[in-house]
């Protein structure tokens, strides 16, 4: 997702599967709500990224969503940091990583 990024990627940190976020998440889908929780109400999730889609298939896959972030790269301008159509998951993501 970070390839040919202007600058160029630096600092990659290793990602880890993590059971207590797979947790938080199942929690958080038992609300049914669209929205990213407030961490003020929910402090479990403070700090916590998420990323929320409402989609039409019972079966997304890793692949799925990777292609729907990875789209996003072409709405962000690196130069001006800036989104010229929605790109905030796009760029939650590419600056965790």
């Amino acid at each position: 997702m970070r390839e040919d990024v202007q600058p160029t990627a630096s600092n990659m940190h290793l990602i880890s599967y993590s059971v207590e976020l797979e947790q938080l998440a199942e929690e958080w889908l038992a609300h049914c709500d669209h929205r990213k929780p407030d961490s003020k109400m929910f402090p479990q999730y403070k700090g916590v990224g998420q990323i929320l889609t409402i989609q039409h298939t019972e079966n997304l896959t890793f692949e799925d969503t990777y292609y729907y972030l990875r789209a996003q790269k072409d709405y962000y301008d690196f130069e001006n940091n800036e989104c010229e159509d929605y790109c905030g998951d796009y760029e939650q993501v590419s600056n965790t990583l």
